[in-house]
């Protein structure tokens, strides 16, 4: 469904929020690379310990994932994946995140096209 309320809950938690900027660490930020944030919730997530074995499934198709952590948010009782990105080329980046824990998917998978 395409939609901001889906009429069905899924049994996995769900992509709550995405944010976007210069990759890096302070204070060396890099420009050549883009970091992205995204918070999940619901599911299991809330239940499970900050060593759990919680580890991010991050794809790209014109690129690579630099640096990803998955980590608990105890503001939104869910958890957040942080990674930078640094694209191969000119052409749209295509990347696809979820979290697991061993091989259960514990979230739906979170989808995103960047232009660099």
């Amino acid at each position: 469904h395409w939609c901001i309320e889906s009429p069905q809950r899924p049994a996995t938690a769900e992509t709550i929020s995405t944010r976007t900027g210069v990759g890096g660490t302070a204070p060396e930020p890099n420009a050549d690379f883009r970091k992205f944030v995204i918070d999940f919730k619901g599911g299991r997530l809330s239940e499970l310990s900050p060593d759990a074995g919680v580890t991010p499934d991050i794809t790209v198709s014109n690129g690579e994932v630099i640096n990803p952590v998955a980590q608990p948010n105890p503001v939104t009782e869910g958890w957040r994946v942080f990674f930078d990105a640094r694209p191969s080329g000119s052409d749209a980046v295509e990347m696809r995140c979820f979290l697991k824990l061993d091989s259960e998917p514990l979230t739906e998978t979170w989808s995103y096209q960047w232009t660099p």
